[in-house]
């Protein structure tokens, strides 16, 4: 062939590095189509990467420019986007390049609204509260306190009494920079490692390593426990806004706040924050969801039963199908549980997110459990 050489050589081509290199999925999206308005259901975002998988925030993480949008719909509207800090955890402990300090901000707020960002841990307790970064954002640092809590969730909602652009979106990022060579994190990987290698060894060579299984446990418990004293201290401060000096903020105190918010009263602004500050995410969705099932969803149901004729009103059971409908049991008229049925089915996912988020024992179960 005139002009040309060819070669047996091999090019190696690996996706991710070309991901990496192009630097894909900078710019992510709130899915729309989906309801996040519950820790449960945090967010996936729209769009896949170069491998097919839905994306999260997990993805923005490392990513100087990257950042995701999302929108409120309305002032009651919350977002949840939960994200894995799981490679920063791990390659922490071998590499500074991944012994990072990791920051949420929450920027593009749409002029003239103010929302707040939250951060919860994976068991819902509440780790830190966005506060004003001088940029016009909020911004929040994931806590180095153990090796072992990765996986984390913000929530945007609007500040109370703040106005909500619906069309406008804010934009979710991450900064890093390097930690502190000598943190938590890593004294504790330090104390694991000693243990692990040899756990390792005497499993291999088929010996007890009964010692070194006890010595482990012993250290994921003193750093679990070193966690707890850290989050109760971080509540201690930011309830010191809230409460005169001295005063003490309780489980009771709590339990009557949640039941007030659960019965759709007022809170004031103070015992807002209270709640935001010592209730976990789950609780405070499960507050939020009974006081709507009363309120806003109950309402419209029966106004629309009233509508149709059905008077008066009987008592009935309903129970939503995996396939969304509302069956409804208690009403021996045909014609009637019909009708009920009808409108009942134009509720039928509000009522199932609702549900769901009052019963946490449901929460993480498939469609067919």
């Amino acid at each position: 062939m005139n002009g040309v050489s060819l070669s047996n050589k091999v090019i190696h081509w690996n996706p991710k590095d070309f991901a990496v290199s192009q630097n894909f999925n900078k710019v992510i999206r709130e899915n729309e189509k989906v309801s996040n308005d519950y820790y449960w259901k945090s967010n996936k975002s729209e769009g896949v990467d170069c491998f097919g998988r839905a994306l999260d925030l997990t993805t923005l993480i490392n990513k100087p420019d990257g950042y995701l949008q999302g929108r409120l719909s309305d002032a009651d509207d919350a977002d949840y986007y939960q994200f894995n800090i799981a490679e920063y955890r791990i390659l922490g402990t071998v590499s500074d390049k991944h012994n990072l300090d990791i920051t949420v901000t929450l920027d593009h707020i749409p002029e003239g609204c103010d929302y707040d960002l939250v951060l919860y841990d994976g068991d819902g307790n509440q780790v830190g509260i966005g506060r004003d970064n001088g940029n016009g954002g909020k911004s929040v640092t994931v806590p180095n306190w153990n090796l072992e809590n990765r996986e984390y969730t913000v929530k945007v909602l609007a500040k109370d009494g703040s106005p909500v652009n619906a069309e406008e979106y804010y934009h979710l990022s991450f900064q890093t920079q390097k930690a502190a060579g000598d943190n938590v994190l890593r004294q504790q990987a330090k104390e694991m490692q000693e243990y692990a290698g040899a756990l390792r060894r005497k499993l291999h060579d088929g010996q007890d390593a009964a010692e070194e299984k006890q010595a482990l446990q012993q250290i994921r418990e003193k750093y679990g426990a070193y966690y707890t004293q850290q989050m109760d201290e971080l509540h201690k401060t930011q309830a010191a806004e809230y409460l005169p000096e001295r005063e003490v903020f309780d489980e009771s105190r709590k339990a009557e706040l949640l039941s007030r918010m659960a019965a759709g009263e007022e809170l004031t602004e103070q015992e807002k924050g209270l709640a935001n500050i010592f209730a976990s995410a789950q609780e405070i969705d499960s507050a939020t969801a009974s006081a709507k099932l009363q309120a806003d969803i109950g309402e419209e149901i029966f106004r629309q039963l009233g509508q149709s004729g059905i008077s008066p009103i009987p008592s009935f059971e309903v129970s939503i199908g995996i396939d969304g409908k509302a069956e409804v049991k208690g009403i021996e008229d045909a014609a009637v549980k019909e009708k009920v049925e009808d409108i009942l089915n134009g509720f039928s996912g509000e009522l199932m997110d609702t549900h769901i988020s009052i019963n946490a024992s449901m929460q993480g179960m498939t469609k067919q459990e």
